[in-house]
């Protein structure tokens, strides 16, 4: 039994198909976000003849600067693109839908 979910909140008719894919797709977003993070920092990092089952501190930090160097330079890009390639509002429209579905919605569990 999991503290976090009601089980009777994710019934499968209370979840529509457009919540769905918008779902998804961040997942996705996201995955690919962290995997690309995992290899370039491994490579980066990580020597390939593991000595030792635990990172060396060196290791560690050098993981941690990758990571926070990576999310920084993300940031970035992204602030740029928002603020220099907006969308027209009819580029912009599916997603005013969707998130118009998604707040009309009932939340489940209310």
């Amino acid at each position: 039994m999991s503290l976090f979910i009601d089980r009777n909140s994710i019934a499968p008719q209370s979840v529509s198909k457009q919540r769905l894919e918008l779902a998804e797709f961040q997942y996705d977003g996201l995955n690919g976000l962290l995997e690309t993070i995992r290899k370039r920092c491994n490579q980066k990092c990580i020597p390939l003849d593991y000595g030792e089952g635990d990172l060396t501190k060196g290791e560690s930090e050098c993981t941690n600067r990758c990571v926070a160097k990576f999310m920084q330079g993300h940031k970035i890009i992204g602030n740029h693109v928002e603020t220099h390639h907006r969308l027209s509002d009819q580029q912009l429209e599916p997603y005013k839908t969707l998130r118009r579905e998604y707040l009309s919605s009932p939340s489940p569990g209310k």
